[in-house]
């Protein structure tokens, strides 16, 4: 649900999760835009008061999203006219490059929130630091946060829980119908699947950055529901892996963020990533990417991207490694 919770192994894992994506996304959007004071702070669950704004003879909702998937289900729920401002982690769809851009959700400020006269903020509850959102909040403006953690049951709850506050619970229906559409297809597609890729997600940032993700990760819990077998180390969360680990595990498929591969400098510089280079999937050319809020985000496109990668993490129909 939409509350606070104790610093717990999923709290951990989670911004990280959050972190990961921020880092990928920070320098792909506009650049952020500098504005004046700011206002206060809620969370989603105590929606009472915040859920019954769009109503009547109000004025015009002023919304000002701060996360990029919180952005996109907000966008995804028919609310994009409502949103004025959101921040750089923001990139999906199209239309958040037309509104005002803030600061990165993890190093955000009050003042150029409130220079956008919102009448409400929906913000991820990894949002920083956190006094800022207390003096958006004090300004009078209703603030929301929304829980980011990852799984498929945490994307619908998201869903609900933002469609609640906007007052388009219809829409929401509409919406998770469709995930589970596509997730029952992922589903049969993975139970006829007689031969699943052995896949490591691995997360980049550069040669020097390369992270791969271990156990209790949504990037595990990704390639698990698009039927792929994870290869991970014997950890947690996302960490480096040696060279001869990699190696040893060599993974059939290697799954990747869009901008974590470009950031080595394509497939060729992938290959030069020792461990990596050595691998059944570099030398197959096997490394699927997705744009990265897609892949990691867990938002409204979760079950659409659970389904196209059934068929990549699917080896039936591929040609022999011999």
């Amino acid at each position: 649900m939409c509350k606070m919770t104790e610093v717990s192994e999923m709290t951990k894992h989670r911004y990280i999760m959050t972190l990961l994506v921020s880092i990928t996304l920070g320098g792909v959007g506009p650049v952020g835009c500098d504005r004046p004071e700011p206002p206060p702070a809620q969370k989603a669950g105590a929606t009472d008061e915040v859920a019954a704004a769009p109503d009547a003879d109000a004025q015009t909702p002023r919304v000002v999203t701060i996360g990029g998937t919180i952005t996109e289900i907000a966008f995804a729920l028919g609310a994009g006219e409502q949103i004025v401002a959101a921040d750089k982690s923001s990139v999906y769809p199209e239309e958040v490059k037309k509104i005002a851009v803030l600061d990165l959700f993890r190093n955000i400020a009050a003042e150029p929130i409130i220079a956008q006269d919102p009448t409400l903020i929906l913000a991820t509850d990894q949002t920083n630091p956190k006094d800022a959102l207390a003096r958006v909040k004090g300004a009078g403006v209703d603030v929301v946060e929304i829980s980011e953690d990852p799984g498929v049951d945490q994307a619908r709850q998201r869903i609900r829980d933002i469609a609640d506050v906007l007052g388009r619970a219809q829409q929401a229906d509409a919406l998770i119908a469709k995930m589970d559409q596509d997730l029952e297809a992922a589903s049969q597609k993975v139970s006829a699947c007689n031969k699943p890729a052995r896949t490591l997600f691995v997360y980049a940032r550069g040669p020097n950055t390369v992270f791969v993700a271990g156990r209790d990760t949504g990037a595990r819990a990704l390639v698990e529901l698009a039927g792929g077998e994870p290869v991970h180390g014997d950890f947690s969360d996302f960490k480096p892996m040696s060279a001869e680990a990699i190696v040893a595990a060599n993974p059939d498929a290697i799954l990747m963020t869009d901008g974590g591969l470009r950031s080595l400098g394509g497939l060729e510089g992938l290959q030069r990533v020792k461990g990596l280079g050595e691998t059944a999937a570099v030398k197959n050319k096997r490394v699927i990417t997705r744009e990265d809020l897609a892949l990691l985000g867990f938002g409204p496109r979760l079950g659409q991207v659970v389904l196209e990668l059934t068929d990549d993490l699917c080896l039936d129909a591929a040609p022999s490694d011999e």
